[in-house]
């Protein structure tokens, strides 16, 4: 199989020298790559490497399993809506500003009126920038986001969706880096189609990149989730679907979830606490996926470093650093604790 991160790295290189130019977004992510992890950070020695921005909390899907799926399409919406003149105000805090690379993620980030001058502003700071969607208005938006200098594209493959993106796709592919993403669950043992189907999407779309995603039972999902998350347990069958579909889809990056530990020894990789940060124009700001904004904690009353070492992230970390002590109540059931693509980007 070949190395994702290795072609989304050169791709990134190729549309961006000034990665090789001095600068302190480049710095910042040195130093986070060499300096050691500790429970308690110092943020005068770097920031947040990769920024999730939401700036939508509107959807036009409603999957069971999003991860924000109970925050969407509130009566407020229009308080979450993050315009122009959001981004560049906040984009001024040190947190935000020193970010490498900023993944635009909602809801549905493509609704937002103003993702394109978003994206342009962005580009225009020197940040690398991305974004997670549905897919729905790229074949609208796809030519004004390549004129603004979007990097990436992160498309999310559902039922409702596979018809469209069939269409769609075909378009965007040679303009992007266009990564596939699906997440999948315990039923593909016993009916591995949503593979075969997704994998045949970007053969036919020309998508060189599939990245599957286990299932993680979030505290804002609106189901529950727990007997679909893929354990250890079932590792045998895993590795063999895992032979099958990489022997039939040889030129085809297939990143492959980790199995969720169900007993012995945890070797956690997850780095999320440390490079990464979710935030909105409100300056409400977490540091990782499951637990997102939940806090209420704002950059725009207090310092970042205090809430970046409150008792709720400082044990998150302890659990992740120390493995004489438990992992922290969001991290347990979590793949990511010890996946190695996305724990230690």
């Amino acid at each position: 199989m070949k190395n994702v991160k290795s072609i989304w790295y050169a791709g990134l290189i190729k549309a961006n020298p000034w990665l090789f130019l001095p600068n302190e977004k480049v710095l910042n992510y040195i130093k986070y790559k060499l300096l050691k992890k500790t429970i308690k950070l110092d943020r005068i020695k770097y920031t947040p490497v990769v920024v999730f921005f939401n700036i939508s909390r509107r959807c036009n899907l409603k999957c069971s399993f999003c991860c924000i799926g109970a925050e969407l399409n509130k009566n407020e919406w229009r308080k979450q809506e993050t315009s122009l003149r959001d981004i560049k105000e906040i984009f001024e805090q040190d947190t935000f500003r020193k970010a490498l690379y900023i993944n635009l993620v909602g809801g549905e980030p493509t609704i937002n009126k103003d993702i394109v001058p978003i994206v342009k502003f962005l580009k225009s700071r020197r940040h690398l920038v991305s974004i997670i969607t549905n897919g729905y208005k790229l074949a609208e938006l796809w030519p004004n986001l390549k004129a603004a200098g979007l990097d990436g594209i992160n498309v999310s493959l559902y039922d409702e969706n596979e018809t469209l993106l069939y269409n769609t796709l075909p378009q965007v592919t040679p303009h992007f880096l266009v990564k596939l993403c699906k997440v999948l669950n315990r039923e593909i043992f016993s009916n591995p189609e949503p593979i075969s189907q997704t994998m045949e999407l970007a053969v036919k779309s020309g998508c060189k990149a599939v990245f599957f995603q286990n299932t993680i039972p979030t505290f804002n999902a609106k189901a529950n989730l727990d007997e679909h998350v893929i354990y250890d347990d079932r590792h045998e069958e895993f590795e063999r679907i895992k032979v099958i579909f990489e022997e039939k889809y040889p030129n085809i990056c297939i990143y492959w979830p980790q199995l969720v530990k169900l007993n012995g020894h945890r070797k956690t990789t997850c780095r999320m606490p440390w490079y990464s940060a979710f935030a909105d124009h409100h300056g409400n700001i977490g540091y990782c996926c499951h637990s997102n904004m939940r806090l209420g904690d704002s950059i725009l009353g207090r310092p970042e470093q205090e809430i970046a070492n409150n008792d709720f992230w400082t044990n998150i970390r302890e659990g992740l650093i120390d493995e004489t002590k438990p992992l922290a109540e969001p991290c347990q059931g979590c793949y990511i604790a010890h996946d190695t693509y996305n724990g230690t980007v």
